[in-house]
């Protein structure tokens, strides 16, 4: 018993990651490609610095993610109007409107991008279980039933 050791291993936490997460996230917001971020925050490598980032999205920890996203969602706003004019407006030689198929396949690529953005396509059931949740236990006088043992 004396000289047993520990069976679960010691989770090293890095006191720094808030920060560095939060300048990977400016830093992403200039257009900096992962590799970039990487260099800059310490991160091992692309993979690592965009693990970090993905979890911050999803904690929604950091005032600037919303900020991002919304920059995100201006941008693929403007590339949806373009890409719109050129799926159902745009003129064949003969002057008539066509649909273009490839402009529509990527209108349905940005909705995906958007949707997943916003986190549209998550169910109830998925964001109930994502919930952080404090369950209450109320003990009522007089038991189950409610009567009294008195």
């Amino acid at each position: 018993m004396g000289n047993s050791k520990p069976t679960q291993k010691v989770q090293r936490r890095d006191v720094n990651a808030v920060e560095r997460v939060a300048m990977a996230i400016d830093l992403l917001k200039q257009r900096l490609t992962y590799d970039e971020i990487a260099k800059r925050c310490g991160y091992s490598d692309r993979g690592s610095a965009h693990k970090a980032v993905q979890r911050e999205l999803q904690r929604r920890i950091h005032p600037n993610i919303d900020e991002y996203r919304e920059q995100e969602k201006d941008i693929l706003d403007a590339i949806h109007q373009k890409v719109w004019a050129e799926a159902f407006e745009t003129k064949n030689k003969d002057g008539e409107i066509k649909t273009n198929l490839w402009a529509v396949d990527r209108l349905i690529e940005l909705s995906k991008d958007r949707r997943k953005l916003l986190n549209l396509d998550v169910t109830p059931e998925q964001d109930f279980a994502n919930q952080n949740y404090v369950k209450k236990i109320v003990l009522m006088p007089g038991g189950v039933d409610g009567s009294s043992n008195d």
